[in-house]
Parts: structure tokens; C-alpha cells; sequence
């Protein structure tokens, strides 16, 4: 009974925290494209070449803490934040 009470128990929160474990800070997603992240309004500075990948500097977020003065957005080698 215990072994089905802990089978329940995984199968119905897994989805629950895989989906807050794949947001940013900034309500973008991990994994997103340089264009998905486009389409949600985000303004982009130029294109900086970085140790690990594109790097751009970034505003107009769709959640952005008031505190904050810059952000920086590193989309890697193959175009993945």
C-alpha cells in the first residue's frame, strides 16, 4: 500500500514541478530559441560573442525585478537559453 501511495504521489507532482523547474527568474522559458524569447516582447542589444555562446544584453523582460539595472541573456552555441 505504501509502494502504490508513493507511486500515486510521483506520477501527480512530476508534472507540477517540472514545469516550474524549466522557468527563469525572468518568466522565460529554459531551452528557448533567441526568437521565441523575440516573441515575447524582449528587446535586444547587440550581439556579443562569449565564452559560452551568443550573449546579449536584454530589457523589457516579461517579469523584471524593479532593483535590477542590467540583464544578460546567454543562448550558448546551439541557440538555447
Amino acid at each position: 500500500m505504501k509502494a502504490l501511495f508513493f507511486i500515486l504521489l510521483l506520477l501527480t507532482s512530476g508534472p507540477a514541478f517540472a514545469q516550474n523547474a524549466a522557468r527563469t527568474p525572468f518568466g522565460l522559458a529554459w531551452g528557448s530559441s533567441k526568437e521565441d524569447v523575440i516573441k515575447l516582447g524582449v528587446s535586444f542589444g547587440p550581439e556579443k560573442m562569449g565564452q559560452f555562446g551568443q550573449e546579449f544584453s536584454v530589457w523589457s523582460l516579461p517579469k523584471n525585478l524593479d532593483d535590477v539595472r542590467d540583464v544578460y541573456l546567454y543562448f550558448g552555441f546551439n541557440n538555447k537559453l
